[in-house]
């Protein structure tokens, strides 16, 4: 399903097997970037991608999410809208105004507005945040199917004008480069519902699902939001797998705040295919460097630390680089590893920047665990792509420390 999701950079993808990376940007970063810089790249770029080249990410997938990953807190909403916790201070954002800032940034994936609850809300809380939620969604969907009709009427007017006054041979050639080349994005609807009322999280399915059959509908794909709000492993496994038999097999399904090494697993064996993942960042918060593979420097070849036949229990996922025992160690944080810090830097030496509190030990970690991440996800990809990802996936955990 990786090519689902990338329509707009697929000249980009189409020479090699290996998916774009996919940038998740929350809107409390979002919604505070200066509109005239965003007006300045419009105006000096053809990159119908206005936040992607405004990033330099033109090569990646850019998504927006109204979630911070890194905070587990329930999304509060009022009569305002929903409560965004900017650096500028709170700001409420409703449907219209998240529409606003995607006709703006232009992301290639927008999952909608979701209001989520805690584990353990009443009846009543929960009711209130599925009803929310769908209204912020529509909201979102109605103003963008608005502002593209008066977008495309705009060219239509602008063409005939052409029409008008110039010859047929050379209108052909200036209309088509006159008028940019723009795609709507991909809008993923939020389903969520909490853990323990099957019937709100079922009402939500069945709301969203009447919107997406709809001829006229620009729902593409599905966000479960409301996960990591205190719930236990045992009951988010139960509520994706119920989720998932009732969402179309032919659109994306994403699910949001998975935070460890083993929640990737478990997402991928339920059916999802797409995930936002904070583990690389919790990592580098706590000082450790993952190490969830080694690299053979003879062969070249990615050997999982825990997922083959070989692996030891006595492994290690992560090192805490605060521990004394690498002040002296000259060796990279991976052998083999082909991130910044590992071709450039030891142990001993990430390991006196982490003690002295220097940011670029912060930066350094936060290069290779991402870099590592990536390549880890990669392999797994390789095991769906061979069908072996179940021996993987029981190998790994047998192992997994």
């Amino acid at each position: 399903r990786d090519t689902s999701t990338s329509k707009t950079i697929k000249s980009t993808s189409s020479s090699t097997k290996t998916p774009p990376e996919i940038v998740s940007l929350d809107l409390a970063s979002v919604s505070t970037l200066d509109t005239n810089a965003l007006h300045a790249t419009t105006t000096t770029s053809n990159d119908s991608r206005v936040i992607a080249h405004y990033l330099n990410h033109s090569s990646r997938i850019v998504l927006f999410t109204s979630r911070n990953l890194h905070l587990a807190d329930e999304a509060s909403t009022n009569k305002k809208g929903l409560t965004i916790n900017t650096s500028k201070g709170y700001k409420y954002m409703n449907g219209k105004d998240y529409a606003t800032i995607i006709n703006q940034c232009k992301p290639d994936i927008a999952c909608a507005l979701s209001s989520t609850t805690f584990c353990g809300a009443g009846s009543k809380r929960v009711r209130k945040s599925v009803e929310t939620t769908i209204k912020y969604l529509d909201e979102l969907t109605s103003t963008l199917i608005s502002t593209a009709a008066s977008a495309s009427n705009a060219s239509s007017a602008s063409s005939a004008s052409t029409l008008s006054t110039t010859s047929t041979t050379s209108t052909t050639s200036t209309t088509t480069s006159s008028i940019p080349s723009s795609s709507s994005p991909y809008i993923f609807a939020a389903i969520v519902g909490g853990v323990e009322l099957p019937r709100e999280r079922q009402r939500c399915i069945e709301e969203i699902m009447k919107r997406s059959s709809k001829s006229s509908s620009i729902i593409s794909g599905y966000v479960l939001a409301g996960f990591s709000n205190g719930e236990s492993k045992i009951q988010r496994e139960q509520v994706v797998a119920e989720t998932i038999t009732h969402l179309p097999t032919d659109a994306p399904r994403m699910l949001e705040c998975v935070s460890d090494v083993l929640g990737i697993l478990d997402a991928i064996a339920l059916g999802i295919d797409l995930i936002s993942w904070s583990y690389p960042d919790a990592l580098t918060d706590a000082c450790c460097a993952a190490t969830l593979f080694s690299i053979d420097t003879n062969t070249k070849n990615k050997e999982s630390t825990f997922g083959n036949a070989t692996s030891s229990k006595n492994a290690t996922s992560k090192i805490c680089l605060r521990d004394a025992t690498y002040a002296r160690d000259t060796r990279p944080l991976v052998e083999g590893c082909q991130c910044y810090a590992c071709r450039h830097h030891t142990r001993a030496y990430i390991h006196h920047l982490v003690v002295v509190h220097e940011i670029l030990g912060q930066a350094l970690l936060d290069a290779h665990n991402w870099y590592h991440g990536y390549e880890w996800l990669a392999t797994i990809r390789s095991t769906i792509s061979n069908n072996t990802f179940d021996a993987y996936n029981s190998t790994f955990r047998n192992n997994y420390t």
